[in-house]
């Protein structure tokens, strides 16, 4: 049978109209029980739960998009209960930057030696009057099989009224027929977290989990912070006693004209019950999905920026009822527990990992061998597979993402797929200070059926080397690998001409049948498939069978010295690559691979343009067993060009057939320097303004992938830059 935690607490949806004002009453009270003086006689303490507020900001208003203001708010502890209300509190910098991780944990105070509220702010702190304690209360406990009550509390004044009608807020937080709070937190979770709307039997006008309230007031004259103190007052009138005692959360729905309302999206209270709205943002589910994850103990996502991180809901929110269907990143799964029975957390001190990492989409199908997150030092991985409720993730669909945090927050780092040469290996330098360089590498990929089986990833995690063998006890090749992929390989001889080769003619090349499909017990796949999954390789290339002269390439059967650009480049306006122009049906390829069409330079293999030379019954591969060489540090080792060539070398092919390296002349052949390339380069005098700096292409040309990618949509730049921006025809 199936166990459930059940919570006592609720969550309140709070919406304001217009009623008796008696709320002032009780902020005098509260004031007067917390009121000290700063004399010497003074004996009075204020107790403060801290609580720190994130408020979203919508764009443009002066701010960068994903802006967000950290504010630091006091909720006063009264009588060993924590009040809901919640005021400005400045700590000292000194003692906030000490404390603030504990601080924001939500299960510690701090106690203000003759501190008092005045006017809607805590004064009387000094650097000296101020002391943490350890709170009695516990924050969210997500683990197991939870169930929460939630009241949506619905404000309306005498100048302004809801944006939402109750029944419709209703729908958007409870309904289980589409995207809302309820629906996605518990497909998210697998059914671990439940939201439910609080009981009618809490108080009178209680409706589906939504109450209305009425403030005899003028929401134009109040702040944020002050209007959503009016409405908890209210509201704890009505329940006939204190919100933060009954509820888990306060979702306050404030009307849109208030003082402050310019541009503000939502804020929420980190570790604690509270969240509030503007306007029509109440009923947008991305909103509400992002501010209970801050009640939840979630912080934001980020990359490069706050929000930026926008494969789940703490990063951006969008102002759209339904939409998008996703979820939250590593990080935040591995808070919230729901996986950790198919979680890891690896020492690779101790020698590298090869193991399957199954998208937590699948988290129901998952294998005992088997992973849904991967801990590894502070950085977490999950399979970001864009599929059932997470169908509309933005950023990194179907990639391994890799995000950082040691802080609360969130960075996004990276995303892995093994489609091309930036998505399938990530190293990080000098790894937990240990000197040494840890990579994560994509192996393989394995579709499930979504019924029996999980989508997986193969991958290796190590220290200084690649290991994407899959047998034991074999030859099992151990890669070393530099600390950083800007190698020096030296040339040890000239390269020789090799007689053996004779550049094959157009049609003659060796190629693999993009149209054919083999047929196999095992299930069907096509050549570009077989090129990508090294166990179907070794179980399928072997003479006699079908896909061993249809894939002739991919199976070594025979080679050649063409090859496809491991790059992005444009086409038709759109970031492309080549494994993308692979994965087109084949009857387009001819249009696609058109002379003029940049897939035609850049995709010479794919698109068999391979067809000019550059003295090519001369131009070769050295013969020397030490045609290069590849300094790891303290050392160096020597290689030939066969074993560059080698299919298992892939990585330093990748790393090394470069122009800017001797290894591209040393070996020409395997490299592909023999085939003419168009006459391209970038505009070196000129500028362009990017993102309010001005750049030039040579700037461009050394920044990572994803910037070049950015900056390479905009047409003029584009069009400067159309070397580096791959744009070449």
């Amino acid at each position: 049978m199936m166990s459930y935690k059940i919570s006592s607490t609720v969550i309140l949806f709070i919406f304001v109209h217009s009623l008796p004002f008696v709320s002032s009453n009780k902020i005098s009270s509260l004031r007067r029980r917390n009121q000290g003086t700063l004399n010497s006689d003074s004996t009075t303490t204020l107790r403060c739960a801290v609580t720190l507020v994130d408020t979203e900001y919508e764009y443009p208003a002066g701010r960068d998009l994903g802006d967000d203001d950290d504010e630091i708010l006091c909720q006063p502890v009264v009588d060993r209960k924590m009040s809901a209300l919640a005021y400005p509190l400045n700590l000292p910098q000194d003692f906030f930057e000490l404390h603030k991780e504990k601080l924001f944990a939500g299960n510690r105070d701090v106690l203000i030696h003759g501190g008092y509220i005045e006017e809607n702010v805590v004064k009387g702190i000094t650097n000296d009057n101020v002391q943490l304690v350890r709170a009695a209360r516990a924050v969210a406990d997500l683990s197991g099989y939870v169930e929460r009550s939630v009241l949506v509390v619905r404000v309306g004044a005498l100048d302004s009224s809801p944006v939402h009608e109750a029944q419709e807020m209703s729908d958007n937080f409870f309904s289980e027929d589409r995207l809302t709070l309820r629906s996605q937190y518990s497909a998210c979770s697998h059914g671990k977290l439940t939201f439910v709307p609080a009981s009618r039997q809490l108080a009178g006008g209680i409706e589906n989990g939504v109450l209305d309230i009425h403030l005899n007031l003028q929401a134009k004259d109040y702040s944020r912070l002050e209007l959503t103190n009016e409405a908890i007052i209210e509201t704890e009138r009505i329940l006939k006693t204190s919100i933060t005692q009954v509820v888990n959360h306060v979702i306050i729905c404030h009307p849109p004209n208030l003082r402050d309302a310019d541009n503000w999206l939502a804020f929420a209270y980190l570790n604690q019950p509270i969240s509030v709205y503007n306007g029509e943002w109440c009923g947008y589910v991305s909103a509400n999905m992002h501010e209970v994850g801050h009640n939840l103990g979630f912080r934001h996502s980020n990359q490069i920026g706050s929000y930026a991180d926008r494969t789940g809901y703490m990063g951006y929110s969008y102002n759209v009822t339904g939409w998008p269907s996703m979820c939250f990143n590593a990080v935040k799964n591995w808070q919230a527990g729901w996986f950790m029975d198919r979680a890891i957390d690896l020492d690779v001190t101790q020698g590298g990992w090869k193991g399957k990492i199954a998208t937590f989409v699948d988290y129901h199908l998952v294998k005992a061998d088997e992973y849904v997150l991967v801990k590894v030092g502070d950085l977490f991985l999950q399979y970001n597979r864009a599929k059932g409720m997470n169908a509309e993730t933005f950023d990194k669909p179907n990639q391994i993402v890799i995000v950082e945090s040691n802080t609360g927050e969130s960075e996004l780092i990276g995303g892995l797929d093994g489609e091309d040469f930036y998505t399938t290996y990530f190293q990080r330098q000098n790894f937990t200070g240990t000197g040494e360089t840890l990579f994560v590498a994509i192996c393989s990929h394995h579709f499930g059926d979504n019924k029996t089986q999980a989508d997986y990833f193969r991958v290796f995690i190590g220290l200084d080397s690649l290991d994407c063998s899959e047998r034991s006890g074999t030859s099992n090749e151990i890669i070393p690998v530099p600390a950083t992929v800007s190698m020096s390989p030296t040339v040890s001889s000239q390269p020789s001409p090799s007689p053996s080769w004779i550049p094959p003619e157009r049609g003659q090349s060796c190629d693999d049948d993009l149209s054919a499909i083999i047929v196999t017990d095992a299930g069907n796949f096509t050549c570009n498939t077989l090129s990508i999954n090294t166990p179907l390789r070794q179980n399928v290339c072997i003479e006699g069978h079908e896909a061993y002269n249809v894939c002739a390439e991919s199976c070594g059967k025979c080679v050649d010295g063409c090859a496809d650009e491991d790059r992005y480049f444009l086409y038709e306006q759109q970031w492309r690559n080549c494994g993308w122009v692979r994965d087109q049906p084949y009857l387009d390829l001819n249009a696609i691979c058109a002379l003029g069409n940049t897939p035609h330079n850049y995709c010479r293999e794919t698109c068999n343009s391979c067809d000019s030379f550059i003295d090519g019954n001369s131009c070769g591969d050295s013969i020397e067993d030490d045609a290069f060489s590849i300094s790891l540090g303290i050392s160096s080792q020597s290689h030939s060009c066969a074993w560059l060539s080698h299919s298992k070398n892939w990585f330093w092919r990748f790393a090394l057939c470069n122009e800017k390296y001797e290894t591209f002349h040393a070996c020409a052949k395997t490299c592909s320097k023999c085939f003419i390339r168009s006459s391209c380069e970038d505009d070196v005098d000129s500028s362009f303004l990017l993102n309010g700096v001005q750049r030039d292409c040579s700037w461009l040309e050394n920044e990572f992938i994803w910037t070049i990618r950015d900056a390479c949509i905009q047409p003029n730049i584009a069009e400067k830059c159309r070397k580096t921006c791959g744009g070449c025809v």
